[in-house]
């Protein structure tokens, strides 16, 4: 549960769970693009603090590592 009340999606619980490159680069390329982001209101303020603009980078890195495939939570989680 976080401040607001609110249960963790998959993408808050693996940043408070992980440390590492691969969430260091996810992390940098979300915020590279912010201001994209914001102004073409792909996500929303509300979205972006719950970490969404976050897995979706995390969604292209990974399919840029492995491939268009499915994944669980755990398949991402093991990139971390």
């Amino acid at each position: 549960m976080n401040s607001t009340g609110l249960k963790l999606n998959d993408q808050e619980l693996r940043n408070a769970s992980y440390f590492g490159e691969y969430k260091s680069v996810t992390f940098s390329l979300a915020i590279e693009f912010y201001d994209y982001w914001i102004n073409w209101t792909v996500f929303s303020e509300t979205r972006i603090a719950r970490m969404e603009e976050v897995e979706f980078v995390n969604d292209m890195m990974t399919i840029a590592i492995d491939g268009i495939i499915r994944r669980t939570p755990d398949d991402i989680s093991k990139f971390y």
